[in-house]
C-alpha cells in the first residue's frame, strides 16, 4: 500500500513563512502516512542553521521529532502520534510532550544536556491527505 502524504510545518516565532529561513526537513512514516517535516526560523535572525541538528525517531509509541541546539546543549521537540481514521483518507494527528531523550539520538555527553520543555500542544485534528500543519514550537523574546 502507498503512503499518504502529510506536511507538518514547524515554526520558530510564528511569522508570515514566506520570510523564514530553512533549517531542517525530513520525513516519516506511520499508519501509512508519510510525514514530511520541515522545520523554519521566523525570522531568519538569529541564524541558528549550524547549531541546531535534529531528527525523528520511529517506534511504537510515534514518531518523536527532535531537536538539539548544540553550542547550548539544549535538547527539545514533540511526539506526533499519526492514526488513520476508519472512513477515506482522513488521519487524527495528535502532538505530545517528547519522550526521548538525547541518549536515545546517541548525543555526545547525554547527561549535559537539558531538555527543554515546550509551552504548549495543540489539540489532536483531524487531518487530510495533502493538508499542512503549521505549529509554532516556541516564540524568540528577542525578536518577539
Amino acid at each position: 500500500m502507498k503512503a499518504s502524504s502529510l506536511i507538518l510545518t514547524i515554526a520558530f516565532c510564528g511569522a508570515a513563512l514566506a520570510q523564514s529561513l530553512t533549517l531542517m526537513t525530513g520525513s516519516a512514516t506511520q499508519s501509512g502516512a508519510n510525514i514530511l517535516f520541515s522545520t523554519r526560523l521566523d525570522p531568519p535572525t538569529p541564524a541558528l542553521a549550524e547549531k541546531l541538528d535534529g531528527g525523528s525517531v520511529v517506534d511504537a509509541a510515534g514518531i518523536h521529532r527532535y531537536m538539539a541546539y548544540k553550542s547550548l546543549h539544549k535538547f527539545f521537540g514533540y511526539d506526533l502520534q499519526v492514526e488513520r481514521q476508519m472512513l477515506g483518507r482522513n488521519y487524527s494527528v495528535t502532538v505530545r510532550p517528547l519522550s526521548i531523550t538525547p541518549a536515545k539520538v546517541e548525543l555526545s555527553d547525554p547527561s549535559s544536556w537539558t531538555t527543554v520543555p515546550l509551552s504548549g500542544y495543540p489539540a489532536p485534528q483531524i487531518v487530510h491527505v495533502g493538508d499542512t500543519i503549521a505549529l509554532d514550537l516556541f516564540n524568540n523574546p528577542s525578536t518577539s
